[in-house]
């Protein structure tokens, strides 16, 4: 039996901008997530994402969206959903 514990939040600043969900564990790397219910992302949806990964330096940042095809666009990696919570639950260890 193990005990795993995740801190989840999320940020809003002053103009607007957000991370739709910060996951936190100890001794893992910090993960800043957008979630899209679109079958697409374009690459200008992710700006604020990219701004905030020159804030948290070490952090990982994904997009998960509907749709099927894995890719990176700046510094953040786009995923099906699916493969994005696999992805992030394989990092927090």
């Amino acid at each position: 039996y193990r005990r795993v514990q995740y801190d989840l939040s999320y940020l809003i600043t002053r103009d607007n901008c957000e991370i739709d969900l910060i996951i936190e564990r100890a001794g893992c790397p910090t993960c800043l997530l957008e979630i899209k219910s679109a079958d697409h992302v374009r690459e200008e949806s992710l700006n604020n994402l990219n701004a905030f990964l020159r804030e948290f330096a070490s952090a990982k940042a994904y997009c998960l969206y509907q749709g099927t095809t894995a890719r990176k666009i700046g510094n953040v990696m786009v995923l099906p959903w699916q493969q994005g919570v696999d992805e992030i639950l394989r990092l927090q260890g």
